[in-house]
C-alpha cells in the first residue's frame, strides 16, 4: 500500500529534493541584502500550502517547492554534506536525513516530519531487501535518469512564491524574481516536446510569460507542443498580450472560459483584460477586477487589481468602491514594493475629488488610512495637501496640514513641511506681517528641494503684496485740451495695461514653479 504523506511531509521531502535547483539562486540573490531579509521573510511558507493545491497533487514525484531566503542555506546543507560523503545516500536516509534538518514551519510540521522520515526509511530498507530476494540488484538500471532538472510547473510554483513575498514588502524577493525569470527562460525552450503535454506545464508557460518572462517562451511552446484548441486559444492571448497587440489581444482574452480555469491562471487573464478595457470599456474592467480579487486573495495579483481598480472606480466617479479599494489596498499592501507607486496615484486622486467634495475629503482620507501608522499617514496627507495645494484648493490643503500636525512625534523634516503647505495656503488670508512671520518660522534646511521652491515662491507672494497697487487713472485723452507729447503717452499706456508675466519677477517665478510641479506631476503617472 502507497503510504502519502501530509502536506508538511511533502514540503519537507521537496526541499530537499529542490535544493540543488532553486535555493542556490534564492540565496545568491538574496545575499546582498543581509539582516533586512530576515526582517521581511517569514518564519513559515503560509502561501505555499494553496500554491500546491492550486496546481493539484504531485503524489512521490520529484516536486521543486517555493523556498524562501532566509531558509535556503538550511535546506542546502543535507544535500552539500551528502555530496561531500562521496556516495549517494539511499532513499530512506536521505528522507530520515531530510527530517531531522531544520525547515520552516511549527513544531508539530517538525515532530510530523520525523516521523514520516522514518516510515520512509523503513519502507526503502524493506524495497532493499526486496530486491535482493528477487535477485537484483538495490541500484536501478543505467539507461534510467537519475535526476532531472525542474518542471515548467515547479518553476512557476517558486514564482508563485516570490510574487507573494513582494506583496509584503520583501526586497529580497524581488531581485529573486528577476533572476528565475533570467535563469529558466532557456529552460522553458529547451526542454522536450512531451513535456508539454503535462497541462500542468503548459499552463505554467503562461503564467510565466504573463509575470514577466520573455514572449519567446510561449513562441516556443506554441511552435513545438501538440495542444487542444482551448490550449492554443489560451497560449495565442497570452502571446498577443505580452506582444502588447491589444486590440487582437482583448479579442482573444474575451473568447477565454475563465470559469474552466485553474484560479491563478484565470486571475492572470482577468487581469490582463481589465488592464486592456480600462480606457474604454471601465465597468468591464471592474468587473475584472473584482475577479481578480476572489479568485487570488492575499497574493501580488489582488495587489495589482487593487491600484488599477482604485483609479478606475475613482475615474468613473464609484467613490465608494473606490474608498473600499483604497482601504483594503493599506490594509494589506501597504507594505509591498509598489505602494509608493499606489500612494502617489492615491494622493492625485482624492485631491482631484477635493476640488469638487471641499474639504469632507479629509474625513475620507482619515477613515481610508486609518490602519496605517502615524508616519505613514502622515506622508499620505502631506501628499494629498501638496497635491490639492497646486491645484488651488487651498481650504483643503489648509485643513489637511492642520490634521497632520496633530500627529504625535512628527519627524522634524515633515513638521516642516506641513508648516509650510499650511502657510503657503493661507497667505492670501493674513496680513504681509503674519504671512512672512509664518514663512520666517520654517527651516528650510529640512525641506525637500522641490519644497524650497515652494518657500522661494511663497516669499514672493507675500513680497507682492507689500506692493501698493496703483489704480488706472482715468486717462482718457477726449477729456484733455491739448494732446499729451510722447513721454505722456508711454507712461498713460503703461498704467492701463495689464502686467505681462515676463515683466514681473513675481508673476515669472510663479509661472516657472507651477510649470515644474506640472512637469513633477506627469512623471509620477508614468
Amino acid at each position: 500500500m502507497i503510504h502519502r504523506s501530509s502536506t508538511p511531509m511533502r514540503r519537507g521531502l521537496r526541499a530537499l529534493a529542490g535544493a540543488s535547483a532553486l535555493a542556490a539562486i534564492f540565496a545568491l540573490a538574496s545575499a546582498p541584502a543581509g539582516a533586512e531579509e530576515e526582517a521581511h521573510a517569514p518564519a513559515s511558507s503560509p502561501t505555499q500550502a494553496p500554491a500546491e493545491a492550486a496546481h493539484g497533487e504531485a503524489g512521490d514525484e520529484h516536486v521543486l517547492p517555493p523556498v524562501s531566503p532566509g531558509t535556503a542555506e538550511a535546506v542546502r546543507q543535507p544535500a552539500a554534506e551528502a555530496a561531500a560523503a562521496g556516495s549517494a545516500p539511499a532513499h530512506g536516509e536521505a528522507s530520515g536525513a531530510h527530517a531531522e534538518a531544520p525547515a520552516p514551519g511549527s513544531a508539530g510540521d517538525h515532530a510530523a516530519a520525523a516521523d514520516h522520515g522514518e516510515a520512509v526509511a523503513a519502507g526503502g530498507e524493506a524495497h532493499a531487501e526486496s530486491a535482493e530476494g528477487d535477485g537484483h540488484e538495490g541500484a536501478p538500471p543505467a539507461s534510467w535518469p537519475t535526476t532531472r532538472g525542474p518542471m515548467p510547473f515547479e518553476i512557476v510554483r517558486s514564482l508563485e512564491f516570490l510574487q507573494d513575498q513582494i506583496g509584503r514588502g520583501n526586497a529580497a524577493a524581488m531581485r529573486a524574481q528577476q533572476t528565475v525569470l533570467n535563469r529558466f527562460a532557456p529552460a522553458f525552450l529547451s526542454v522536450e516536446p512531451d513535456v508539454w503535454k503535462d497541462p500542468r506545464n503548459l499552463r505554467a508557460a503562461v503564467i510565466f510569460t504573463m509575470s514577466g518572462g520573455p514572449p519567446s517562451v510561449l513562441r516556443g511552446v506554441s511552435a513545438r507542443a501538440e495542444m487542444s484548441s482551448t490550449d492554443r486559444a489560451l497560449v495565442e492571448a497570452a502571446l498577443a498580450y505580452v506582444e502588447n497587440r491589444n486590440k487582437d489581444a482583448a479579442r482573444r482574452l474575451a473568447a477565454l472560459d475563465l470559469a474552466t480555469m485553474e484560479p491563478a491562471l484565470a486571475a492572470q487573464a482577468s487581469l490582463a483584460r481589465a488592464q486592456l478595457l480600462e480606457a474604454d470599456a471601465p465597468d468591464s474592467a471592474l468587473a475584472d477586477i473584482q475577479r481578480v480579487r476572489l479568485l487570488m486573495p492575499g497574493t501580488l495579483l489582488e495587489e495589482a487589481a487593487l491600484r488599477m481598480g482604485v483609479a478606475i472606480a475613482e475615474g468613473q466617479g464609484e467613490f465608494r468602491l473606490a474608498d473600499t479599494l483604497a482601504r483594503r489596498y493599506f490594509d494589506a499592501y501597504a507594505r509591498s514594493a509598489y505602494a509608493g507607486n499606489f500612494r502617489a496615484r492615491f494622493a492625485a486622486a482624492y485631491a482631484e475629488r477635493g476640488r469638487d467634495g471641499g474639504i469632507e475629503v479629509l474625513a475620507v482620507i482619515r477613515d481610508v488610512t486609518h490602519a496605517l501608522p502615524d508616519d505613514e499617514r502622515l506622508g499620505i496627507l502631506l501628499s494629498v495637501g501638496r497635491r490639492a495645494l497646486v491645484m488651488g484648493n487651498e481650504a483643503l490643503t489648509a485643513a489637511i496640514c492642520e490634521d497632520a500636525l496633530l500627529l504625535p512625534e512628527m519627524p522634524p523634516g515633515e513638521r516642516e513641511r506641513a508648516k509650510l503647505y499650511q502657510a503657503a495656503a493661507t497667505i492670501a488670508g493674513r496680513t504681509t506681517s503674519e504671512a512672512r512671520a509664518m514663512l520666517d518660522a520654517i527651516d528650510r534646511s529640512l525641506l525637500h528641494p522641490a519644497d524650497v521652491e515652494i518657500l522661494s515662491a511663497a516669499y514672493a507672494v507675500v513680497d507682492g503684496m507689500a506692493t501698493p497697487v496703483v489704480a488706472a487713472r482715468d486717462l482718457s485723452l477726449g477729456d484733455r485740451a491739448e494732446q499729451p507729447d510722447a513721454v505722456e503717452q508711454t507712461e498713460m499706456q503703461a498704467a492701463l495695461d495689464v502686467p505681462d508675466i515676463a515683466a514681473s519677477p513675481v508673476l515669472r517665478r510663479g509661472a516657472e514653479l507651477l510649470d515644474q510641479i506640472s512637469n513633477d506631476l506627469q512623471n509620477t503617472h508614468r
